[in-house]
């Protein structure tokens, strides 16, 4: 619950990392939280944060990431019938410590429809498989406001919650079990995005962003030593 409380405050504070602070903490304790419970509680995060940030969202960027969503959540959802609880567990870690990677270095990638529609596919894969989506997405707006970021990133996911959700469903990954899990962990959520707006205020975001980074590396590091012994 502190995870994703934390997690929460994060993401309202800097457009994302609900997931990336909760998921290796969650895999560990409880796989069942992963992936649709914690796609559904990211889909909250991001309608709460889409209500103050409407106004920013790159909305030509919005269509192509979404056309790449559906395929890149169907393969992750026939991945995922594969995967044992330690072969879960290593996809969350190696997802997260890529995502932390790629975060950290922050390649400049050009944004045309090529590469949106295969952020979108890459991030509709992650979030089927490993609850983590925002990343993808994240680094081709890493050079732009806080706002956009967090505006483009929520409309994008009130999008692709529902199809992640819907393709979980179809391939047996999401039902009434899991809604009820996601139903515990929406107060922790909401809570979170509601100090975040206080948090923000006296925060420095590239402080935010780097704890962030460092406190998920270090739960990445947990859960493969635990999945490798």
């Amino acid at each position: 619950m502190i995870a994703v409380f934390v997690g929460a405050v994060v993401h309202g504070s800097v457009g994302f990392g609900i997931n990336l602070v909760a998921a290796p903490i969650l895999v560990v304790l409880n796989p069942s939280f992963i992936p649709g419970p914690l796609v559904l509680i990211a889909g909250v995060m991001v309608v709460m944060v889409l209500t103050s940030e409407r106004a920013s969202v790159d909305r030509g960027a919005v269509g192509w990431l979404s056309l790449g969503l559906v395929p890149g959540s169907v393969a992750g959802a026939v991945a995922l019938g594969g995967l044992s609880r330690s072969g879960l567990e290593l996809v969350v870690a190696l997802g997260v410590l890529a995502a932390v990677v790629l975060t950290a270095v922050h390649p400049r990638i050009p944004r045309t429809r090529a590469t949106l529609t295969t952020a979108g596919a890459v991030s509709g894969f992650a979030s089927a498989t490993a609850a983590l989506a925002g990343p993808p997405v994240a680094i081709l707006y890493q050079g732009e406001s806080p706002s956009v970021l967090r505006g483009t990133l929520s409309g994008v996911f009130v999008v692709g919650t529902p199809i992640t959700l819907v393709t979980l469903a179809c391939f047996g990954r999401f039902g009434l079990a899991d809604l009820r899990l996601a139903l515990i962990l929406i107060p922790c959520t909401v809570a979170g995005f509601g100090t975040s707006l206080v948090v923000s205020q006296f925060v420095d975001r590239y402080v935010s962003r780097v704890a962030v980074l460092i406190v998920s590396a270090a739960g990445c590091m947990i859960v493969l030593l635990k999945a490798m012994l």
